[in-house]
């Protein structure tokens, strides 16, 4: 992501890339996420999350469509991990190294789905757990239903 334009952006990546939640929430608030509107096979026009707006500049980060997890999905994505592949986006190997054995499958199916790192995932099991609906943004929520993670 080309944040280079604007120093305060760049500050924003880089507290992001380096897990400090405090400097990202204290510039967060400027960043809105970015929507692509179309329509679907049913002529119903939908939007989907394709990055974020700085201050009226659209940086595109977002570039997979998610669906339904099913747990055996889940559970073939960990063992792919434990053999070595990973996926050249996933936030593992990027700036948040995590011992791969300590990432859970759905830990793994929340990174998966939401793109954040295994910390940003973490807030989101006990609630899950305990069967809430939890809002990821404005137009996506997540819940757990039969063992299988669910995106609305």
């Amino acid at each position: 992501m080309d944040t280079a334009f604007d120093e305060e952006l760049e500050a924003l990546r880089d507290h992001a890339d380096n897990s400090r939640w405090k400097g990202f929430c204290e510039l967060g608030f400027k960043a809105k996420l970015a929507y692509e509107e179309k329509f679907n096979q049913y002529g119903d026009k939908v939007k989907r999350v394709i990055g974020i707006d700085w201050l009226g500049k659209v940086i595109e980060t977002c570039s997979e469509h998610f669906s339904l997890v099913k747990t055996k999905d889940v559970k073939r994505r960990a063992l792919d991990l434990k053999r070595g592949g990973a996926s050249p986006w996933s936030t593992e190997n990027k700036c948040n190294q995590v011992e791969k054995s300590t990432i859970s499958p759905l830990e793994q199916a929340l990174m998966d789905v939401t793109g954040w790192s295994v910390k940003g995932v973490q807030c989101l099991l006990k609630p899950l757990s305990l069967g809430a609906t939890v809002p990821v943004d404005k137009y996506t929520s997540l819940r757990l239903r039969n063992g299988r993670l669910m995106t609305t």
